[in-house]
C-alpha cells in the first residue's frame, strides 16, 4: 500500500549537514554568551563580597531548572514514545487488527470507539488546537513571569516578578479563545500549530513538548526563593479564621503546592491530548478519513493519563479551598458566607471524588496485563469512562457555579449585612495585621487655638524647624541655579536632620527663625543644634550631553561621575526669597573642598571631602576608570578640572582574556580594540543603585526614592574619605496573606524590615535588618 505519512520523507544529506553546522554555530555562540554572562557576574559579585550568595542562588536556580526540565520532558516524551510503540502503523479493517504487529499484540484485536470522518476530523482538529492553547499559555506565563535583562542568558539569573501569581489554565485558555476574533495572527498561529500537529505528529509533538519543558523550567527556576522558604518556614503563630491553618502555611507552603498543581495540570492535559492525537492520526487514518478504534493497550494508556489528569483536578480543587481566602468579592475581600457554607464543602467533595476516579483509572492501567480480571472486574469501559468523566464535570459545573449563584440570590442578598458582618471583621483584622497597623490608636483632636508662650518654650526644637521649603520648589530652584552645566541633574531632594555645631559668637545673618518673627528670641543655649534640611545630589546625566559629543570615549571614559550636593535648611530664606544654602555651587576652591560652604560652623559639622558620585539614580551607563584618558571632575570657570578614580569599585579588566569576556557580556567590542586601557583599568557597571541592589538581593522590594546622606564613617581620618551614601528602604512583601485586602497594590503583606546603604563613590552595598520580628 502507498504510504501517505508525511513524516516518513527522507531529508537530504547536504541539508542535514547544513542544519548541523548552523545548530553547532548557534550552540557555540549561546555557550560563549552563557560563559561570558556568568563570568562577568562572578567578577562583579566577588568585587562586592557577595560571591557566595550569588553562587548559592545560581546553584538552586540551575537545580530547579534541571529538575523542572527533566521531569516535564520525561513525562511528556515518555508518553509520546509509548504512544509511538502502541500506535497502529496501518489500519486494515478486514483483519480486525493492525498489520505487522507482534504476536503479543495480535492477542488483543478488540478495538474501541471507532469514528467516521464526521467525528474523527473535528476531534483531531480540536485536540491539536487545544494543545496549541496549552503551549501558548505556558510560554506566555514564562515570558510574563520573568523580567527581561541584558544579555541572552540574563533571563535565567534575574529575579522573577514576585507580583505575578500562576494563572489558571482554564481561565487563561478561555480568555485566549475570547480574544481570537480580534487577533488574526493568533488565529493563524494556532491553526498552523493544529495542522502541523495533525500532519507531522512525530516531529511536531516532541518539538512542542520541548517548548513546554523550557517554559516550565523557566517558571520553576524562578521559584528558588519560595522553595527555600518552603523548607525553612517560620511560624506566624496566628491561624486563619476559616481553615485554621497558621499564616506561615499560606506564606511559605501554598506557593509551592500551587506550582506543583500548575505543573501537573499542564503536563497531564498536554500529554493526554498529544497521545490521543497520536493514536487518532496514526496509520492511514487521515487518508481514509476514518478511525477504527483504540486497541486495549492504547485504551489502558489513555485511561492512565486520564487518571493523572483527574489527580491534578483533585489537587486543584483541594487548593481552591485555600484560594477562597483571597477571593475579591463586592462586599468583602476573602472568604464570605457563600464561600464558607457552599463552595468550601463543594470543593472538598469534588476533590475527593476526583481522587477516587483517579485511583480507579490508575488501578486499571497498572493491571492492564491481567486481561481476564480487567474484563470481569473493571467497571469503566471506554463508554463508561466517557460517561463518568462527563458526569463529573457536569456535577462540578452545577455545584461549583450554579449552586453558589442560586444561594447568593435566595439567601444572602436579602440578609447580606447580617450574614457578611463576621467576614468583614475577618477582612479588617487580618488586613491591619498584614500591613502592621494593629497599633493604631484613635484619639480625639480638639484644635482649641489656646497656644501659649509656655507651649512655644516647651516645643522649642519643633518651632525652630517649621518648614518653609518643600522639595518641589527647591528642586526647581536648584535646576536653575545649581546645575551649572546641562549634563548635571538633580533627580530628587530629601528631607533629613543633621546636628550642627553651635557658634555662639556668630550666626548666619540669613537665619530668620519663626520664633524671631514672634518677638520671642529663642537663642539656642545648647552646644549642638539639630536642624532639618533639604539635601539634593548633583548627578551626571549622560543623556543630556550634547549629541555631537556623545562618543564612545566621552560616554565610557570621560563623563563618569556627578559631583557634590546642595544642603539648605527648611526653615530659613535667603535674599530674594531664594534658598539659604549651607552647601552649594561647584568649582570653588576655598579650603579643602570644591563646594561652597556657608561658614566654619557648617564646615565643621558637615563632612564633605571629595563628593564624587559614581553610583546614583542616573548612572545608567557603564564606565572604565584608571585609563590613559583623564575623567572630567567638575567645571571651574571656563576650564575643567580632571581626575582619576582611585576607589574600590568596579572589576579589574586585567589580562586580554578578561577583556574579551567583559566585551562579550556587554556586547561592546570597542573594549577589545581600544588602546586607552592600562593595567589599572577597572570596569564599573550596574552603577544605578536600584539595579545594583536588585541584582544582589532580588527577594526584596525597594523604595523607588533613595535618599542621600552625608556621614563620617567611624575611625576615618583620611581627607580623601568619601562621605556620601545612598540609603534605600527595602521591604519584604507577599501576596499570600489570607483575608488581607491588597487594594490597588499587588501585595497584601509588607514590612519595612531592611535598610540598604550604598557608597556613592566605591559602590559597596550593605544590608541592615531593621525589623528582626518579621518572619520573612
Amino acid at each position: 500500500m502507498l504510504r501517505t505519512d508525511l513524516q516518513s520523507a527522507a531529508i537530504p544529506t547536504p541539508v542535514k549537514r547544513i542544519a548541523l553546522i548552523i545548530a553547532g554555530l548557534l550552540g557555540g555562540w549561546l555557550l560563549l554568551d552563557l560563559v561570558a554572562t556568568l563570568g562577568t557576574d562572578v567578577l562583579w559579585f566577588q568585587n562586592l563580597g557577595y560571591l557566595p550568595v550569588f553562587l548559592f542562588r545560581i546553584k538552586v536556580q540551575v537545580g530547579l531548572w534541571a529538575i523542572a526540565f527533566a521531569s516535564t520532558t520525561f513525562f511528556i516524551l515518555g508518553n509520546l514514545n509509548l504512544a509511538k510503540r502502541l500506535q497502529n502503523p496501518e489500519i486494515v479493517p478486514a483483519s480486525g487488527f493492525p498489520r505487522g504487529l507482534s504476536a503479543r499484540k495480535r492477542e488483543e484485536p478488540t478495538l474501541f470507539l471507532s469514528l467516521n470522518w464526521q467525528w474523527f476530523l473535528p476531534i483531531s482538529l480540536v485536540l491539536s488546537f487545544g494543545m496549541g492553547l496549552v503551549v501558548l499559555h505556558y510560554a506566555q506565563t514564562a515570558f510574563q513571569y520573568w523580567q527581561s535583562g541584558q544579555g541572552t542568558w540574563r533571563i535565567f539569573f534575574n529575579s522573577p516578578n514576585p507580583s505575578l501569581r500562576l494563572p489558571s489554565l482554564t481561565g487563561a485558555i478561555w480568555k485566549t479563545v475570547l480574544a481570537l476574533p480580534n487577533d488574526p495572527w493568533l488565529v493563524g498561529g494556532l491553526l498552523g500549530f493544529a495542522i502541523l500537529g495533525m500532519t507531522l505528529p512525530r516531529v511536531w509533538l516532541p518539538v512542542s513538548a520541548l517548548l513546554m519543558s523550557v517554559s516550565f523550567s523557566l517558571i520553576g527556576s524562578g521559584y528558588w526563593l519560595r522553595l527555600l522558604q518552603f523548607f525553612h518556614p517560620i511560624a506566624f503563630n496566628s491561624p486563619d479564621p476559616i481553615l485554621k491553618q497558621d499564616i506561615s502555611f499560606y506564606i511559605f507552603s501554598l506557593p509551592i503546592w500551587q506550582l506543583l498543581e500548575f505543573w501537573l495540570i499542564g503536563v497531564s492535559v498536554y500529554s493526554l491530548s498529544a497521545v490521543l492525537l497520536s493514536y487518532l492520526v496514526s496509520g492511514n487514518s487521515l487518508s481514509q478519513g476514518r478511525f477504527l478504534g483504540f486497541s486495549r493497550s492504547q485504551f489502558c494508556h489513555v485511561s492512565g493519563l486520564s487518571g493523572v489528569v483527574m489527580l491534578a483536578v483533585a489537587l486543584n480543587y483541594w487548593l481552591k479551598r485555600y484560594d477562597l481566602l483571597y477571593a475579591n468579592h463586592r462586599v468583602v475581600y476573602g472568604a464570605n458566607y457563600i464561600d464558607t457554607t457552599v463552595r468550601l464543602p463543594v470543593y472538598t467533595s469534588l476533590s475527593l471524588l476526583a481522587l477516587a476516579i483517579a485511583l480507579v483509572l490508575l488501578w486499571q492501567t497498572l493491571n492492564r496485563r491481567q486481561k481476564q480480571r480487567i474484563r470481569s472486574r473493571f467497571s469503566l469501559s471506554p463508554t463508561g469512562l466517557i460517561f463518568v468523566l462527563g458526569l463529573y464535570w457536569a456535577i462540578a459545573a452545577l455545584a461549583g457555579w450554579g449552586l453558589p449563584m442560586l444561594m447568593q440570590r435566595l439567601i444572602v442578598q436579602p440578609n447580606e449585612l447580617t450574614l457578611e458582618t463576621p467576614y468583614i471583621r475577618n477582612n479588617i483584622a487580618l488586613t491591619r495585621s498584614a500591613f502592621d497597623l494593629e497599633t493604631i490608636n484613635v484619639e480625639p483632636f480638639d484644635p482649641s487655638g489656646d497656644l501659649t508662650y509656655a507651649d512655644l518654650l516647651k516645643n522649642d526644637l519643633t518651632i525652630r524647624n517649621i518648614r518653609l521649603w518643600d522639595t518641589r520648589p527647591l528642586l526647581q530652584t536648584n535646576r536653575q541655579l545649581q546645575q551649572i552645566r546641562p549634563y548635571y541633574k538633580f533627580p530628587g531632594a530629601d528631607i533629613d536632620r543633621y546636628t550642627l555645631k553651635s557658634d555662639q559668637e556668630k550666626s548666619s545673618p540669613s537665619e530668620i527663625h519663626i520664633s524671631t518673627s514672634l518677638n520671642n528670641p529663642l537663642k539656642p543655649k545648647i552646644p549642638d543644634e539639630k536642624r532639618q534640611v533639604l539635601i539634593a545630589a548633583r548627578e551626571l546625566d549622560y543623556e543630556a550631553v550634547p549629541q555631537q559629543a556623545q562618543t564612545w570615549v566621552n560616554q565610557h571614559l570621560i563623563y563618569t561621575h556627578g559631583y557634590g550636593f546642595t544642603l539648605s535648611p527648611v526653615n530659613t530664606v535667603g535674599p530674594g526669597g531664594l534658598p539659604d544654602y549651607f552647601v552649594k555651587d561647584i568649582g570653588s576652591t576655598n579650603g579643602t573642598t570644591s563646594l561652597t560652604v556657608a561658614d566654619e560652623r557648617i564646615r565643621a559639622s558637615i563632612p564633605i571631602g571629595k563628593p564624587r558620585i559614581y553610583y546614583g539614580e542616573l548612572t545608567n551607563n557603564y564606565i572604565m576608570t584608571g585609563t590613559k584618558v583623564r575623567e572630567l571632575d567638575y567645571p571651574s570657570g571656563d576650564d575643567n578640572v580632571y581626575n582619576s578614580y582611585d576607589g574600590q569599585g568596579g572589576v579589574a579588566i586585567g589580562p586580554l582574556w578578561r577583556r574579551w569576556l567583559l566585551a562579550q557580556a556587554l556586547k561592546d567590542w570597542q573594549m577589545v580594540v581600544t588602546r586607552n586601557f592600562t593595567p589599572q583599568t577597572r570596569l564599573l557597571f550596574r552603577r544605578n543603585i536600584q539595579q545594583r541592589i536588585q541584582a544582589i538581593a532580588p527577594c526584596l522590594q525597594y523604595d523607588h526614592d533613595p535618599y542621600l546622606v552625608v556621614a563620617n564613617p567611624e575611625n576615618s581620618t583620611s581627607v580623601d574619605q568619601n562621605y556620601l551614601y545612598w540609603i534605600v528602604d527595602a521591604y519584604t512583601v507577599s501576596q499570600y496573606y489570607p483575608y488581607s485586602d491588597p487594594g490597588s497594590e499587588q501585595f497584601n503583606y509588607i514590612r519595612n524590615s531592611v535598610k540598604v546603604v550604598i557608597d556613592a563613590y566605591n559602590g559597596s552595598v550593605d544590608f541592615y535588618v531593621a525589623d528582626p520580628s518579621d518572619p520573612l
